[in-house]
């Protein structure tokens, strides 16, 4: 069920309540310019320890460094993990993106069918 709707609902509502005209109708606004980033101010940055074996945990998920010359130099080091609002993560050092894989328990598991006790044998041979 999506909520869309009601938030647009709940927008116009406040915007007629609550909404001013501008005294300067211009538009103050300026486009970003190519140098400007603001991927960075708006994620959440966490410092990790990288481990000897260049792994380290962010939300219980393990991130798996690949054994690039950079990232072979940062082990023992540590790192910032970027968290970004579109579901995006970066794990990064003095401004360089490290690559990685990822393994993740929680989601690794399978559940088994469950079998009657009369029949584990037969499901385990």
């Amino acid at each position: 069920r999506s909520t869309r709707p009601l938030a647009c609902g709940v927008l116009a509502d406040f915007n007629a309540r609550f909404g001013k005209e501008p005294r300067n109708p211009k538009d103050m606004h300026r486009p970003l310019a190519v140098h400007e980033n603001l991927d960075g101010a708006m994620c959440r940055k966490e410092v990790r320890k990288l481990s000897q074996t260049l792994t380290l945990r962010y939300d219980k998920v393990l991130f798996i460094l690949d054994p690039t010359a950079d990232a072979k130099r940062l082990a023992g080091q540590k790192v910032i993990v970027c968290d970004y609002p579109d579901g995006r993560l970066e794990v990064m050092h003095e401004g360089i993106t490290l690559p990685y894989t990822t393994f993740d328990k929680l989601r690794s598991v399978q559940r088994t069918e469950i079998v009657e006790n009369k029949r584990l044998d037969d499901v385990l041979a």
